[in-house]
């Protein structure tokens, strides 16, 4: 199996590349909130940004840190639509390409450089935005490593029980036949080079390019 195109430039594994799938096929089942996570480099902000472009009217990128001012208002203030004015089918009615379904995405970046109270600020705002699901989408995407192994050690717990999550690391059960797909991809690298690299999708793609341009 494969992503369609323009989302066949990412390679995943089998497992998540059957779930993104999923809500490729059927944008409007995308949860309200979605979290993204795993290793840094691994694909997640750039899908979120792919996908936002792919199938929302517009879209938003915000980079978490702990020296934000008033967070939760400075992203409001980025929100593009009146609730109470606009409608989904007015909005689409104008609409220039029949897959732009979701009216706006918000991209939450690095979410877990906030501190659990600052994090709990959204519950709000994530349940404000839910009760107007047919407008809006929000990808957090949090990086996980050997000291936030999950989720659970990354989130407030108001946010995590707000959130679809989504796995982008890949298990040892995976490996082998990730690294399989990814040989396919990435001709100009070794296999053991591509294993040892795992999971820094983004080194092993930069190290191919400078290859390419060395066999050259």
């Amino acid at each position: 199996m494969s992503l369609p195109a323009p989302f066949d430039q990412f390679v995943f594994n089998d497992r998540l590349e059957k779930e993104l799938k999923r809500f490729i096929d059927n944008p409007r089942a995308l949860p309200e909130v979605t979290c993204f996570w795993g290793h840094p480099g691994i694909g997640k902000t750039s899908f979120a940004k792919e996908y936002s472009s792919h199938f929302a009217r517009s879209e938003t990128y915000h980079p978490m840190n702990e020296i934000t001012g008033n967070i939760t208002e400075a992203f409001k203030a980025t929100l593009p639509f009146n609730k109470d004015t606009v409608s989904l089918e007015s909005f689409l009615d104008d609409s220039e390409s029949l897959n732009k379904v979701i009216g706006h995405v918000a991209i939450l970046d690095e979410f877990h450089n906030l501190s659990g109270s600052k994090q709990d600020y959204f519950k709000t705002v994530f349940d404000e935005m839910n009760a107007r699901s047919d407008w809006f989408r929000i990808f957090l995407c949090i990086n996980t490593d050997k000291k936030r192994r999950t989720p659970e050690s990354v989130l407030s717990g108001p946010i995590y029980s707000r959130c679809h999550h989504i796995n982008f690391n890949t298990s040892m059960a995976e490996k082998d036949p990730f690294v399989d797909r990814l040989c396919e991809r990435f001709t100009h690298l070794k296999r053991n080079e591509i294993a040892c690299w795992l999971p820094d999708i983004r080194r092993i793609k930069r190290e191919d390019k400078i290859r390419s341009f060395q066999s050259t």
